[in-house]
């Protein structure tokens, strides 16, 4: 999910040139089918209400009997006093805007389909179950009369009345554009060790669930064009309404969207069929959202792995509902931007890359959103960076500036590096204070640090992506499983590095002291302040005119010195830049003391800096 504009902006159109790992073509395993989804549902679009019917078979396959269930009643958070509604008061984040109606989900029927089959409506807990919000009714439990033995299968029938809220967070309505998200009671995921993996509706946090089957027949009045995740299979209209219904395995959710002025557009594209449903007048932005897919197949399939379905349906919403865009669900996504092209700006591509990009990492690897969405947002957030780049190449928001051209990998490290002190990247979700602290944490300090061990270790680390993919991919992984991966192709160093930057706030923090000539040699004094010891470059500029380099690999803490041959003017500690993370990079540069400092190369690399701070400091 995309938090904002602004950081669309600094996470995609200022792409650093790509770096390719040499990536093949892998073959996808299949997911363990937990859940199979049969489902009917009628809008209202006048009372943006959802009556829905169906079944929900579902397979055991923890090693224990199981005797509750747990059920995700996520518009239930846009009810007054759930949870979500008191979190959305928090600083930044998208979400905020509760002015408009509420929404909210009704269980009529919930019964064993079998004859004679327990009806569990009488059992089902929809409050109490949330810590410190009992009112909160997002979280819900049904107790069984006799349990589901491991391994074996049970069949519910269910019906119930969704209403959306005024379009706020992932979901909802505007004039008659409806988005339905979350829209049906959808069954937690069951841990191996027979665990209910289940939680409220927080306003920062996002989903997790088993991988199934969906069958969803959808009706509205005729004049209403659908889209949803997975193929359609059938439709026919009947008396007014037309009935479309779609189909889609390996997928862990499903959603979809109905208006009645959608223009659309059909391509094909890489061997996917791809439905773009946008707004009158928005051709330009639909066709930018083609472009931006022509590159992201290819570039996903080349670095990540291939993309599995057969179709992607792309939803631009109008304006008004731009609370809807920037949203992935499996098969189908939403976007957003302006209508009319600002070639500077690359936000319709940059969001279509990155919602996505969530196919992969959201969708085929399925990891807990809520307990670790860095491994979601934050490796997404460094891919759609790379894919960016094939797209644009030396893509930058304000062009080159002088001699200095700055990326977003840059930006994102200055947007979250005051932030990184206070909160480590790899918490849960709802932990974070507030929407500013998980943007610039999950997203773009993630970014930034994956960023800074690709440039110091090269293509391991991209190559660990791939492996992490390959060996996880429908397999819900923790973050254990991406360290691993990690420690495989960069080694022990590069990954411990890595888990120190996302698991405990671990840092880099590398400054040039003083620089003295000695007579026959030049000698840097360096402090290393950080606790993540990164190898980085330093660069002598030597009074004959010409530069020496020297490799330094820090083991501990504390002062250091680095010794050149030869009278040495200025020394520069990580002149490449390699090191993002670092906290302060106006401190590695050092002059020598007879040298007086005039027309110094850094001057406009460190005004620029402070230019980068005063607009990411205001930015929302």
């Amino acid at each position: 999910m995309r938090l904002a504009l602004f950081a669309t902006l600094i996470g995609f159109a200022l792409a650093a040139p790509a770096k390719a790992a040499p990536i093949t073509r892998i073959e996808m395993r299949q997911p363990e089918s937990v859940v199979t989804y049969k489902l009917a549902a009628t809008l209202d679009p006048v009372a943006h209400s959802i009556k829905g019917e169906g079944t929900l078979t579902w397979t055991n396959t923890s090693q224990v009997p199981v005797n509750e269930f747990w059920f995700h009643l996520y518009l239930n958070a846009f009810k007054p006093g759930s949870l979500f509604q008191k979190e959305a008061t928090n600083e930044g984040g998208r979400g905020t805007n509760l002015t408009g109606t509420a929404g909210s989900i009704a269980l009529i029927k919930l019964q064993i389909d079998e004859p004679d089959g327990q009806d569990l409506l009488p059992t089902l807990q929809t409050s109490g179950n949330t810590v410190g919000t009992p009112e909160d009714e997002t979280d819900a439990k049904v107790t069984l009369s006799r349990p589901v033995a491991a391994g074996a299968s049970i069949r519910l029938a269910m019906r119930w009345t969704s209403i959306l809220p005024e379009v706020v967070e992932r979901t909802g309505y505007k004039g008659s554009f409806h988005l339905a998200g979350q829209w049906f009671p959808k069954i937690a995921r069951l841990e191996k060790d027979g665990t209910w993996a289940h939680f409220p509706f927080h306003h920062l946090a996002e989903f997790y669930a088993d991988f199934g089957s969906y069958e969803v027949t959808i009706k509205t009045p005729t004049t209403f064009v659908v889209g949803a995740t997975g193929a359609k299979t059938s439709e026919h209209v009947d008396n007014g309404f037309r009935s479309v219904t779609y189909f889609q395995s390996h997928v862990h959710d499903f959603a979809w969207t109905a208006w009645d002025k959608f223009n659309e557009r059909n391509v094909r594209i890489d061997d996917v069929d791809v439905r773009l449903l946008y707004p009158p007048g928005y051709d330009d932005a639909a066709e930018r959202s083609l472009v931006a897919m022509r590159t992201a197949f290819p570039s996903f399939r080349k670095r990540v792995g291939p993309y599995p379905y057969g179709v992607l349906t792309i939803v631009h919403p109008p304006a008004g509902a731009e609370e809807a865009g920037g949203m992935e669900y499996p098969t189908l996504i939403t976007t957003g931007g302006s209508w009319f092209h600002n070639p500077l700006v690359h936000d319709v591509e940059g969001v279509t890359i990155h919602e996505f990009g969530h196919q992969y990492f959201y969708g085929l690897l399925a990891s807990n959103e809520e307990r670790y969405p860095f491994l979601d947002e934050g490796l997404n957030t460094y891919l759609e960076g790379l894919v960016a780049g094939d797209l644009f190449g030396r893509a930058s928001l304000l062009g080159k500036v002088g001699p200095y051209e700055p990326d977003g990998a840059t930006l994102n490290a200055v947007y979250a590096r005051d932030r990184a002190r206070d909160h480590a990247v790899g918490q849960p979700a709802h932990t974070f204070l507030s929407g500013r602290a998980y943007g610039s944490l999950v997203y773009a300090r993630t970014r930034a640090l994956l960023e800074t061990l690709s440039r110091t270790y090269g293509p391991c680390l991209d190559e660990g992506i791939q492996l992490y993919f390959r060996e996880w991919h429908f397999r819900h992984p923790t973050p254990t499983d991406f360290f691993d991966a990690m420690r495989r192709t960069c080694g022990a160093t590069a990954a411990d590095a890595l888990t120190a930057g996302i698991e405990s706030r671990g840092s880099v923090d590398v400054a040039a002291i003083s620089l003295t000539d000695l007579g026959a040699t030049s000698e840097l004094e360096g402090s290393n302040r950080g606790s993540l010891r990164l190898p980085f470059d330093i660069e002598f500029w030597m009074k004959d005119g010409g530069r020496q380099r020297r490799v330094y690999v820090p083991t501990t803490d504390g002062s250091f010195t680095v010794r050149v041959p030869g009278v040495a003017t200025h020394a520069l500690i990580d002149p490449d830049r390699k090191l993002l993370i670092d906290v302060n990079w106006q401190d590695q540069h050092a002059i020598a003391k007879q040298v007086r400092p005039v027309g110094s190369p850094v001057t406009f690399e460190r005004a620029f800096y402070w230019l980068s701070e005063l607009v990411l400091g205001a930015a929302p």
